[in-house]
C-alpha cells in the first residue's frame, strides 16, 4: 500500500511513499523518510539535489562515507549565503575557491569589501586585534591588550601618528619619518 511514483523509462527506479504505523514515519522506498518529529531523514549515501535552470540534477548536500557533511553546489555557480530578512547575499564561495564578504567577485582567498570593515578577534568584551579599512578606506592594523586598550596602531594614511613610509622609515608621533626611526 502507498503511493507509487513511476519512472517512465526504468521501472526499477519506481518509488513508493507509504506510512509506516510501527515507526510512525512516512517512508519513501529509496531512502527518504519523515519521522514523527517532522525531521526529514535521508539514508547514508543519499543526497539532497535540485534541478538547475537547464533541468540538470545537481547535488546540494550529502554525508560522505566518513560521516562528514559536504555542502555545496555541483554546478558551475558559486555557493551564496543569504540573510538579513530580505534574502540579501552576505557571503559567497566562488567557483575558484575564493570567499567574498560584501562582494560577488572575490579576487583573493578572502576578500572583504567596504570601508569600515574589519577582520577582528573579539572575546565578547574586548578586541585583541583589528585589521581592515576605516570609513575613509585607509588600511589599518590595531593591536589591543587584554583590557581592550589600544597598544599598537598602524595606519596607511598621511596624517597617522604611527607610520611606515615607502622608504621603510618608521615614525612615532610623526607621519613623515625622515630616517629608519624618527621619534
Amino acid at each position: 500500500a502507498g503511493i507509487t511514483i513511476q519512472d517512465a523509462v526504468d521501472a526499477s527506479t519506481d518509488a513508493t511513499l507509504l506510512w509506516n504505523n510501527s515507526t510512525d514515519n512516512f517512508e519513501l522506498s529509496h531512502g527518504l523518510r519523515m519521522d514523527n518529529a517532522s525531521h526529514i531523514l535521508i539514508e547514508r549515501g543519499g543526497e539532497f539535489r535540485s534541478l538547475d535552470t537547464g533541468s540538470n540534477t545537481k547535488t546540494i548536500a550529502r554525508v560522505n562515507s566518513s560521516n562528514e557533511l559536504e555542502y555545496g553546489w555541483s554546478s558551475n555557480g558559486p555557493v551564496k549565503f543569504m540573510g538579513g530578512g530580505s534574502y540579501t547575499e552576505r557571503m559567497r564561495v566562488h567557483t575558484n575557491g575564493n570567499v567574498g564578504i560584501g562582494t560577488s567577485s572575490p579576487s583573493d582567498l578572502l576578500t572583504i569589501s567596504g570601508d569600515g570593515k574589519y577582520i577582528a578577534h573579539h572575546d565578547g568584551t574586548n578586541y585583541a586585534f583589528m585589521l581592515g579599512a576605516d570609513s575613509s578606506g585607509d588600511g589599518n592594523f590595531i593591536l589591543h591588550d587584554s583590557s581592550g586598550a589600544v597598544k599598537v596602531k598602524l595606519y596607511a594614511e598621511a596624517s597617522a601618528a604611527n607610520y611606515i613610509n615607502n622608504g621603510g622609515n618608521f615614525g612615532i608621533g610623526t607621519a613623515t619619518p625622515g630616517s629608519k626611526l624618527t621619534v
